[in-house]
C-alpha cells in the first residue's frame, strides 16, 4: 500500500502535464490565424453616436479611408515574416505588420506612418477588425473579411 502512494502521485502529475501540453499545443497563436489572404466583404458601423443605421455608404467609406493605409484595399495578405500586401483592383501596397498588446491590436506600418486596428474576431475563415474613426461620422467601424482559398 505504501508503495502505491508515490506511484499514484507520479501518475497524477504525469497526466496533468500531458493534458496541459495537449491543450497548449492545440491553440494556435493569433499570428498563425492571421496568415494568408483575406477578402473584404463588409464595412459597418459597430458604434456610431447620432446614427440610426449601421450601413456605410460609398461616400462615407471614401471619406473614412482617404488618409488610411487601407484606402481602397479589397484584399489583405499577411505573410509569416511580418510583411503584408494590400491589394486593390489596380495596385498592391507593401507594408509590415505586428500584433501588440495581448495579440488583439494589429499594427500596420507603411513608410512613416502606423495604423492600429482591434482584432475583434479571428478564426480559420473569418476576420473581424474594428477601428475608430474621428471624422464627421465618429464611431467604431467594423470591417469583416473572409479567408481566400
Amino acid at each position: 500500500m505504501e508503495n502505491r502512494i508515490p506511484l499514484i502521485y507520479f501518475l497524477s502529475i504525469l497526466t496533468l502535464i500531458i493534458i496541459a501540453t495537449v491543450v497548449l499545443n492545440k491553440n494556435s497563436s493569433p499570428n498563425e490565424e492571421l496568415l494568408g489572404k483575406w477578402e473584404e466583404v463588409s464595412w459597418r458601423y459597430e458604434k456610431a453616436p447620432q446614427r440610426t443605421g449601421k450601413e456605410i455608404s460609398n461616400d462615407q467609406l471614401i471619406e473614412i479611408t482617404k488618409n488610411l493605409i487601407i484606402h481602397e484595399a479589397e484584399i489583405w495578405e499577411f505573410k509569416p515574416n511580418g510583411n503584408a500586401i494590400l491589394y486593390n483592383k489596380d495596385t498592391a501596397e507593401k507594408l509590415t505588420w505586428t500584433l501588440k498588446g495581448r495579440g488583439h491590436i494589429l499594427k500596420l506600418n507603411h513608410k512613416n506612418s502606423s495604423e492600429y486596428y482591434q482584432l475583434y474576431h479571428v478564426s480559420e475563415d473569418k476576420l473581424v477588425v474594428h477601428f475608430h474613426t474621428e471624422l464627421q461620422a465618429k464611431g467604431i467601424v467594423k470591417m469583416t473579411f473572409l479567408k481566400k482559398i
